[in-house]
Protein backbone atom coordinates (compact mmCIF):
# COMPACT_ATOMS: atom_id res chain seq x y z
CA UNK A 1 0.00 0.00 0.00
CA UNK A 2 1.43 3.48 -0.80
CA UNK A 3 2.12 6.22 1.51
CA UNK A 4 -0.43 8.71 1.20
CA UNK A 5 -0.06 12.16 3.17
CA UNK A 6 -2.94 13.82 4.58
CA UNK A 7 -3.39 17.10 6.35
CA UNK A 8 -3.91 20.34 7.02
CA UNK A 9 -2.27 23.77 7.10
CA UNK A 10 -3.68 26.54 9.52
CA UNK A 11 -2.71 29.83 10.41
CA UNK A 12 -3.97 33.78 10.60
CA UNK A 13 -4.39 35.26 6.95
CA UNK A 14 -1.27 35.86 5.04
CA UNK A 15 1.29 33.42 6.17
CA UNK A 16 1.62 31.25 2.88
CA UNK A 17 -0.63 28.55 3.37
CA UNK A 18 -2.32 28.27 0.09
CA UNK A 19 0.83 29.06 -1.82
CA UNK A 20 2.64 26.42 0.33
CA UNK A 21 -0.12 23.48 -0.65
CA UNK A 22 0.11 24.76 -4.34
CA UNK A 23 3.58 24.55 -4.60
CA UNK A 24 3.70 20.89 -2.95
CA UNK A 25 0.85 19.36 -4.64
CA UNK A 26 0.92 20.76 -8.47
CA UNK A 27 -1.60 17.86 -9.93
CA UNK A 28 -3.82 18.09 -7.25
CA UNK A 29 -7.65 18.42 -8.13
CA UNK A 30 -8.28 21.48 -5.94
CA UNK A 31 -11.59 22.30 -4.59
CA UNK A 32 -12.86 25.21 -2.44
CA UNK A 33 -11.79 29.07 -3.04
CA UNK A 34 -11.10 28.05 -6.90
CA UNK A 35 -10.82 31.39 -8.03
CA UNK A 36 -8.57 32.32 -5.46
CA UNK A 37 -6.63 29.20 -5.74
CA UNK A 38 -5.98 29.95 -9.62
CA UNK A 39 -5.23 33.07 -8.79
CA UNK A 40 -2.35 32.34 -6.30
CA UNK A 41 -0.77 29.75 -8.56
CA UNK A 42 -0.93 31.73 -11.86
CA UNK A 43 0.57 34.80 -10.31
CA UNK A 44 3.40 33.24 -7.72
CA UNK A 45 4.06 30.20 -9.62
CA UNK A 46 3.14 30.61 -13.33
CA UNK A 47 1.10 27.22 -13.67
CA UNK A 48 -2.69 26.18 -13.63
CA UNK A 49 -3.89 23.77 -11.28
CA UNK A 50 -6.87 21.25 -11.86
CA UNK A 51 -10.11 23.05 -10.02
CA UNK A 52 -13.42 21.14 -9.67
CA UNK A 53 -15.39 20.76 -12.23
CA UNK A 54 -12.40 19.12 -13.82
CA UNK A 55 -12.51 19.40 -17.41
CA UNK A 56 -14.18 16.05 -18.82
CA UNK A 57 -11.56 15.91 -21.47
CA UNK A 58 -8.99 15.73 -18.87
CA UNK A 59 -10.75 13.99 -16.26
CA UNK A 60 -11.48 10.85 -18.80
CA UNK A 61 -15.28 10.36 -17.47
CA UNK A 62 -18.48 12.24 -18.08
CA UNK A 63 -19.11 14.09 -14.98
CA UNK A 64 -22.93 13.81 -14.25
CA UNK A 65 -25.64 16.14 -13.85
CA UNK A 66 -27.44 14.08 -11.25
CA UNK A 67 -25.16 12.05 -8.98
CA UNK A 68 -27.09 10.20 -6.02
CA UNK A 69 -25.71 9.70 -1.93
CA UNK A 70 -28.11 8.90 0.14
CA UNK A 71 -31.30 10.76 0.03
CA UNK A 72 -29.54 13.63 -1.47
CA UNK A 73 -28.93 14.30 -5.48
CA UNK A 74 -26.17 16.20 -6.61
CA UNK A 75 -25.07 18.21 -9.78
CA UNK A 76 -21.61 17.21 -9.75
CA UNK A 77 -20.96 20.06 -12.79
CA UNK A 78 -20.61 22.62 -9.92
CA UNK A 79 -18.15 24.13 -7.93
CA UNK A 80 -18.06 22.38 -4.44
CA UNK A 81 -19.52 24.74 -1.90
CA UNK A 82 -20.02 22.39 1.18
CA UNK A 83 -18.84 19.20 2.59
CA UNK A 84 -21.54 17.11 1.60
CA UNK A 85 -21.12 17.91 -2.42
CA UNK A 86 -16.98 17.38 -1.27
CA UNK A 87 -17.96 13.89 -0.27
CA UNK A 88 -20.09 13.14 -3.41
CA UNK A 89 -17.33 14.51 -6.00
CA UNK A 90 -14.78 11.79 -4.01
CA UNK A 91 -17.31 8.93 -4.34
CA UNK A 92 -17.37 9.77 -8.02
CA UNK A 93 -13.70 10.12 -8.33
CA UNK A 94 -13.00 7.04 -6.33
CA UNK A 95 -15.21 4.94 -9.14
CA UNK A 96 -12.85 6.61 -11.80
CA UNK A 97 -10.11 5.98 -10.17
CA UNK A 98 -10.88 2.33 -9.82
CA UNK A 99 -11.73 2.16 -13.42
CA UNK A 100 -8.36 3.71 -14.42
CA UNK A 101 -6.57 1.07 -12.38
CA UNK A 102 -8.54 -2.08 -13.70
CA UNK A 103 -7.59 -0.41 -17.34
CA UNK A 104 -3.56 0.65 -16.39
CA UNK A 105 -4.72 4.50 -16.70
CA UNK A 106 -2.41 6.90 -15.02
CA UNK A 107 -4.95 9.19 -13.78
CA UNK A 108 -3.99 13.14 -14.48
CA UNK A 109 -4.18 13.98 -10.42
CA UNK A 110 -2.50 12.21 -7.75
CA UNK A 111 -4.20 14.92 -4.63
CA UNK A 112 -7.49 15.95 -3.74
CA UNK A 113 -6.78 19.68 -1.92
CA UNK A 114 -9.20 21.92 -0.13
CA UNK A 115 -8.28 25.43 0.11
CA UNK A 116 -9.95 26.42 2.50
CA UNK A 117 -11.98 23.71 4.02
CA UNK A 118 -13.83 26.30 6.39
CA UNK A 119 -15.66 28.02 3.67
CA UNK A 120 -17.72 24.23 3.03
CA UNK A 121 -17.94 23.82 6.79
CA UNK A 122 -19.86 27.34 7.24
CA UNK A 123 -21.84 26.74 4.22
CA UNK A 124 -22.76 23.15 5.38
CA UNK A 125 -23.47 24.73 8.98
CA UNK A 126 -26.06 27.11 7.37
CA UNK A 127 -27.67 24.84 4.97
CA UNK A 128 -28.50 22.13 7.90
CA UNK A 129 -29.72 25.02 10.09
CA UNK A 130 -31.91 26.10 7.43
CA UNK A 131 -32.99 22.65 6.96
CA UNK A 132 -33.98 22.11 10.26
CA UNK A 133 -31.54 19.20 11.14
CA UNK A 134 -31.20 20.89 14.76
CA UNK A 135 -34.76 21.10 15.72
CA UNK A 136 -36.18 18.17 17.60
CA UNK A 137 -39.15 16.11 17.68
CA UNK A 138 -40.58 18.63 20.28
CA UNK A 139 -39.68 21.41 18.31
CA UNK A 140 -36.89 22.81 20.08
CA UNK A 141 -33.44 23.98 18.88
CA UNK A 142 -30.40 21.81 19.71
CA UNK A 143 -27.08 23.51 18.04
CA UNK A 144 -25.08 20.72 19.40
CA UNK A 145 -26.42 18.35 16.54
CA UNK A 146 -25.24 20.67 14.10
CA UNK A 147 -21.75 20.42 15.24
CA UNK A 148 -21.57 16.35 15.83
CA UNK A 149 -23.18 16.30 12.17
CA UNK A 150 -20.63 18.56 11.16
CA UNK A 151 -18.08 16.79 13.00
CA UNK A 152 -19.12 13.09 11.02
CA UNK A 153 -19.03 14.79 7.91
CA UNK A 154 -15.38 16.09 8.40
CA UNK A 155 -14.00 12.11 9.87
CA UNK A 156 -16.06 11.25 6.15
CA UNK A 157 -14.39 13.70 4.10
CA UNK A 158 -10.59 12.68 4.62
CA UNK A 159 -11.57 8.91 4.97
CA UNK A 160 -12.89 8.98 2.10
CA UNK A 161 -9.97 10.75 0.18
CA UNK A 162 -7.50 7.74 2.07
CA UNK A 163 -9.93 4.85 0.46
CA UNK A 164 -9.44 6.35 -3.18
CA UNK A 165 -5.64 6.14 -2.70
CA UNK A 166 -5.01 9.75 -3.18
CA UNK A 167 -3.30 12.19 -0.72
CA UNK A 168 -5.17 15.25 1.09
CA UNK A 169 -4.25 18.73 2.31
CA UNK A 170 -6.22 21.49 3.33
CA UNK A 171 -6.22 24.73 4.36
CA UNK A 172 -7.76 26.77 6.75
CA UNK A 173 -7.95 30.06 9.69
CA UNK A 174 -6.97 29.25 13.09
CA UNK A 175 -9.28 29.40 16.31
CA UNK A 176 -7.26 31.27 19.30
CA UNK A 177 -6.69 29.16 22.58
CA UNK A 178 -9.11 30.88 25.27
CA UNK A 179 -11.58 29.44 27.84
CA UNK A 180 -15.22 29.22 28.60
CA UNK A 181 -18.16 27.98 30.60
CA UNK A 182 -16.54 24.25 30.68
CA UNK A 183 -12.78 25.74 31.50
CA UNK A 184 -9.87 25.19 28.63
CA UNK A 185 -10.47 25.82 24.97
CA UNK A 186 -7.63 24.77 23.24
CA UNK A 187 -6.34 26.84 19.94
CA UNK A 188 -6.24 25.41 16.49
CA UNK A 189 -7.70 24.95 12.54
CA UNK A 190 -11.03 26.07 12.11
CA UNK A 191 -13.37 23.23 11.02
CA UNK A 192 -16.28 25.57 11.44
CA UNK A 193 -16.58 25.56 15.65
CA UNK A 194 -14.30 25.76 18.13
CA UNK A 195 -15.64 22.41 19.27
CA UNK A 196 -13.64 20.19 16.32
CA UNK A 197 -10.10 21.66 17.26
CA UNK A 198 -9.25 18.54 19.20
CA UNK A 199 -11.19 15.87 16.58
CA UNK A 200 -9.12 16.69 14.13
CA UNK A 201 -6.46 15.07 15.02
CA UNK A 202 -8.60 11.56 14.58
CA UNK A 203 -9.10 12.98 11.01
CA UNK A 204 -5.68 13.86 9.72
CA UNK A 205 -1.94 12.63 10.10
CA UNK A 206 -0.97 16.37 9.95
CA UNK A 207 -1.65 19.05 11.90
CA UNK A 208 0.51 22.05 11.16
CA UNK A 209 0.43 26.08 12.21
CA UNK A 210 1.73 28.13 9.75
CA UNK A 211 3.53 31.24 11.70
CA UNK A 212 5.97 34.27 11.05
CA UNK A 213 9.24 33.62 11.63
CA UNK A 214 11.99 36.41 11.09
CA UNK A 215 14.44 34.36 10.71
CA UNK A 216 13.38 32.84 7.72
CA UNK A 217 15.74 33.30 5.43
CA UNK A 218 13.89 34.24 2.39
CA UNK A 219 15.21 36.56 -0.36
CA UNK A 220 11.28 37.62 -1.51
CA UNK A 221 11.16 38.73 2.03
CA UNK A 222 7.91 36.47 3.55
CA UNK A 223 9.04 35.13 6.77
CA UNK A 224 7.22 32.09 6.95
CA UNK A 225 7.47 28.89 8.81
CA UNK A 226 5.62 25.47 10.26
CA UNK A 227 5.11 25.30 13.65
CA UNK A 228 3.99 21.96 14.89
CA UNK A 229 4.24 21.05 18.37
CA UNK A 230 2.29 18.37 20.05
CA UNK A 231 3.58 19.62 23.34
CA UNK A 232 2.27 23.45 23.64
CA UNK A 233 -0.27 23.68 26.28
CA UNK A 234 -2.54 25.79 24.20
CA UNK A 235 -2.19 24.67 20.43
CA UNK A 236 -3.49 21.48 18.72
CA UNK A 237 -0.42 20.64 16.19
CA UNK A 238 0.37 17.09 15.33
CA UNK A 239 2.64 14.88 12.95
CA UNK A 240 2.21 11.37 12.80
CA UNK A 241 3.73 11.26 9.80
CA UNK A 242 7.08 12.15 11.33
CA UNK A 243 7.27 15.52 8.32
CA UNK A 244 7.45 18.41 10.21
CA UNK A 245 9.64 19.74 13.73
CA UNK A 246 8.92 21.76 16.38
CA UNK A 247 9.66 24.91 13.57
CA UNK A 248 10.71 23.64 10.20
CA UNK A 249 10.26 25.37 6.58
CA UNK A 250 6.60 25.67 5.77
CA UNK A 251 7.35 23.16 2.32
CA UNK A 252 5.26 20.24 2.77
CA UNK A 253 7.06 18.76 -0.25
CA UNK A 254 10.62 19.12 1.16
CA UNK A 255 9.53 18.00 4.29
CA UNK A 256 8.02 14.62 3.41
CA UNK A 257 11.18 14.06 1.37
CA UNK A 258 13.45 14.62 3.83
CA UNK A 259 11.64 12.27 6.48
CA UNK A 260 11.98 8.77 7.40
CA UNK A 261 9.20 8.18 4.71
CA UNK A 262 11.15 9.80 2.02
CA UNK A 263 8.24 10.35 -0.12
CA UNK A 264 9.03 12.27 -3.46
CA UNK A 265 5.85 13.90 -4.57
CA UNK A 266 5.08 15.16 -7.83
CA UNK A 267 6.51 17.65 -10.02
CA UNK A 268 4.03 19.73 -12.64
CA UNK A 269 4.53 17.96 -16.19
CA UNK A 270 7.11 19.84 -17.95
CA UNK A 271 9.21 21.16 -14.98
CA UNK A 272 10.59 17.74 -13.90
CA UNK A 273 13.95 19.61 -13.73
CA UNK A 274 12.89 21.66 -10.96
CA UNK A 275 14.57 18.66 -8.46
CA UNK A 276 17.91 18.89 -10.28
CA UNK A 277 17.69 23.03 -9.79
CA UNK A 278 16.64 22.36 -6.04
CA UNK A 279 19.84 19.98 -4.98
CA UNK A 280 21.83 22.50 -6.96
CA UNK A 281 20.81 25.62 -4.74
CA UNK A 282 21.15 22.76 -1.65
CA UNK A 283 24.33 22.33 -2.72
CA UNK A 284 25.51 25.95 -2.65
CA UNK A 285 24.07 26.27 0.86
CA UNK A 286 25.90 23.65 2.12
CA UNK A 287 28.75 24.81 2.69
CA UNK A 288 27.67 27.75 5.23
CA UNK A 289 27.37 27.76 8.55
CA UNK A 290 25.09 30.17 9.32
CA UNK A 291 22.07 31.09 6.13
CA UNK A 292 21.68 34.30 6.28
CA UNK A 293 19.93 37.33 3.89
CA UNK A 294 21.45 37.74 1.91
CA UNK A 295 22.12 34.12 0.66
CA UNK A 296 25.64 34.20 -1.05
CA UNK A 297 27.57 31.86 -2.70
CA UNK A 298 31.39 31.68 -3.08
CA UNK A 299 30.89 32.89 -6.65
CA UNK A 300 32.97 36.22 -5.99
CA UNK A 301 29.74 37.13 -3.45
CA UNK A 302 27.02 36.64 -6.53
CA UNK A 303 24.26 35.72 -4.37
CA UNK A 304 22.65 32.22 -4.79
CA UNK A 305 19.52 33.88 -6.33
CA UNK A 306 21.24 35.84 -8.87
CA UNK A 307 23.49 32.96 -9.86
CA UNK A 308 20.34 30.73 -10.55
CA UNK A 309 18.73 33.26 -12.67
CA UNK A 310 21.41 33.86 -14.13
CA UNK A 311 21.94 29.68 -15.24
CA UNK A 312 18.49 28.61 -15.51
CA UNK A 313 16.29 31.15 -16.76
CA UNK A 314 17.09 30.23 -20.15
CA UNK A 315 14.61 27.10 -19.01
CA UNK A 316 12.78 26.42 -22.31
CA UNK A 317 9.14 26.71 -20.46
CA UNK A 318 6.54 29.40 -20.30
CA UNK A 319 7.24 31.59 -16.99
CA UNK A 320 10.69 30.28 -16.48
CA UNK A 321 11.08 33.15 -13.71
CA UNK A 322 8.45 31.79 -11.52
CA UNK A 323 9.34 28.00 -12.06
CA UNK A 324 12.85 28.97 -11.19
CA UNK A 325 12.11 30.90 -7.92
CA UNK A 326 9.77 28.14 -6.76
CA UNK A 327 12.69 25.53 -7.29
CA UNK A 328 14.81 28.36 -5.54
CA UNK A 329 12.03 27.85 -2.78
CA UNK A 330 12.46 24.44 -2.73
CA UNK A 331 16.17 23.82 -2.68
CA UNK A 332 16.48 26.86 0.50
CA UNK A 333 13.79 24.38 2.23
CA UNK A 334 15.85 21.74 1.15
CA UNK A 335 19.42 23.14 2.38
CA UNK A 336 17.53 24.03 5.70
CA UNK A 337 16.18 20.75 6.81
CA UNK A 338 19.20 19.07 5.73
CA UNK A 339 20.85 21.76 8.77
CA UNK A 340 18.23 20.54 10.93
CA UNK A 341 18.62 16.84 10.86
CA UNK A 342 22.61 17.63 10.81
CA UNK A 343 22.24 19.36 14.01
CA UNK A 344 20.15 18.97 17.42
CA UNK A 345 19.77 22.83 17.78
CA UNK A 346 17.58 24.85 15.88
CA UNK A 347 18.13 27.65 13.93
Amino acid sequence: MSILLSGVTFGQAKRGKTSSMLASFPNAIYVGDVAKTLMTAKVEYGFEPLTWPVDEDVLGYDIPSAYKVGPKTFDLRDEVTDLEMLIAVERFLADCLYTDREDGVTPAFDTLAVDDVRLLALTSLSQWEDEGVHINKNGNEDPRTLYRILGGRLARMTASVRGMGLHFWSTTHEVDPGTNERGKVWGGPDFGSSGQVQKVSQWLYTIVRAILDKDWPDPDGFPGSAWCDNTHPNWVTNDSMGIFGKRSPLNIREAARASKIGLVLSRYPGLEWQDDLADWVADKLAAHAVITVPLTTDLSGESVREAVRRGYTGADVPFADRHVRWAFQDGLARAMIRRQQQSPFRF
